[in-house]
């Protein structure tokens, strides 16, 4: 199946964001969509990072993973970053990074209310995609963002200097587990002399049968010019 060029694929993505914010507006102005719990205690974890040089040619990665983990007496949430696979100057992606994002949620009481998986704005020679429909072949396409016992409440799939992408969720009859998993590729525009930052933040919302308590999971990613 033949891929969009990037400008018509980047025009396209930029089109799927507008729609689905204004209806979400709309259901939110109209009560559809509740408002959000009164959160008692945010808990930020530590951020861990994870870079690498930018490689010159197209690069497979296996089983390359950055994860992070937070637990307390109620619940236990990880998130992990694998690295696929790097293209370089490919026609319909050019230079980007594409990673694979996992994120899980447990509680022993209450329920997961929602998650969210942020990313960064990126720097002005750099943008981001969280796709929706990711090519496995050439008759086979494999539909994302991937959810367990949580309903998609927000996906903003472009992110750039001024635009943080972001996949939201919220939980089906008060999971007491839940996951969601994105895919994203992360799109160079310099030509191999800059190095680039981008932080993707799991956020969590849970009731621990008392009180609603956020927790913030951050992973840093760099790839630096060589």
């Amino acid at each position: 199946m033949a891929l969009p060029s990037n400008r018509k694929w980047l025009s396209l993505t930029v089109l799927a964001i507008i729609i689905p914010i204004s209806v979400l507006t709309t259901f939110k102005l109209t009560g559809i969509i509740p408002e959000p719990p009164t959160i008692a205690k945010t808990i930020e974890a530590e951020t861990i990072t994870w870079n690498m040089t930018r490689p010159s040619e197209v690069k497979t990665f296996h089983d390359l993973a950055v994860e992070n983990f937070y637990s307390d007496t109620i619940a236990s949430i990880s998130l992990g970053v694998h690295v696929d696979h790097y293209l370089e100057n490919s026609e319909d992606w050019g230079d980007s990074l594409w990673v694979t994002i996992n994120s899980t949620m447990q509680v022993q009481k209450g329920f997961i209310y929602s998650v969210c998986i942020r990313f960064s704005q990126t720097d002005e020679n750099a943008f981001l995609s969280i796709h929706t429909l990711v090519p496995l072949g050439s008759s086979d396409r494999l539909k994302y963002p991937k959810l367990y016992n949580l309903e998609m409440q927000n996906l903003v799939s472009f992110g750039s200097i001024g635009q943080e992408a972001c996949a939201s969720a919220v939980g089906v009859n008060q999971p007491k587990n839940s996951s969601l998993e994105v895919v994203v590729s992360w799109h160079f525009l310099d030509p191999n002399n800059i190095s680039h930052w981008i932080t993707a933040s799991l956020e969590t919302v849970y009731f621990n049968g008392t009180a609603y308590r956020k927790v913030i999971m951050p992973i840093q990613l760099g790839v630096l010019a060589a």
